[in-house]
C-alpha cells in the first residue's frame, strides 16, 4: 500500500513539473515576443539564463525552419528582448546554476509552488510602456474616441 501512496505522490510531482515547464514556455514565448526595449528584467541574470535552460531542454519554441531553437539562439534572443548583453560560458554558468545547494532558488522550484497564478513573469520583469494595454490585455477596457461629427473611430 505504501509504494501506491509514494507513486501517487511522484505522479504530482511530474504533473506539478510539467505544469510548471509549460508556463515557463509561455512566459518565454511571450517575453520574446515583445517589442525591444519595451520590457526590463529585474530578476538576477541567472534567474533568466535558468528560465531559458528550462524552456530550452523541452524543445517547443521553434526557429524559422520548424526546428527547435538551440540554446545559444534562445539566450540571444530572451537577453536582448530585455536590453542584457548575451552572456559568454553559458553552459558552465547554466551547470553552476544546478549546483545551487538549495533548490528553493531555482525558476522551476519557484514556477511550481506559484502554479495557478496568472502572468507569473510579472514578478520577474518591469513594463517600459506608459500604456498600460501592452502589460496585461485581460485587464484593459479599451475606449474608441470619435474625430468628428460622422462618427468616425480616430485613426480610420
Amino acid at each position: 500500500m505504501e509504494t501506491t501512496e509514494e507513486y501517487d505522490i511522484m505522479q504530482q510531482r511530474v504533473a506539478s513539473r510539467q505544469q510548471a515547464l509549460r508556463q515557463m514556455t509561455d512566459d518565454l514565448r511571450w517575453l520574446l515576443s515583445q517589442p525591444l526595449g519595451s520590457v526590463t528584467w529585474t530578476a538576477t541574470k541567472r534567474d533568466l539564463l535558468e528560465l531559458v535552460h528550462w524552456v530550452w531542454t523541452q524543445h517547443s519554441l521553434l526557429d524559422d525552419r520548424g526546428r527547435p531553437m538551440t540554446r545559444s539562439q534562445l539566450v540571444g534572443r530572451a537577453f536582448t528582448a530585455v536590453g542584457l548583453p548575451i552572456p559568454t560560458g553559458v553552459a558552465t554558468i547554466v551547470a553552476q546554476i544546478k549546483d545551487r545547494l538549495s533548490e528553493r532558488l531555482s525558476m522551476l522550484y519557484r514556477y511550481e509552488a506559484l502554479a495557478g497564478e496568472e502572468h507569473i513573469i510579472n514578478r520577474f520583469i518591469q513594463f517600459n510602456y506608459h500604456d498600460t494595454r501592452r502589460q496585461d490585455p485581460s485587464r484593459t477596457t479599451f475606449h474608441v474616441v470619435r474625430d468628428d461629427a460622422l462618427g468616425r473611430s480616430a485613426g480610420t
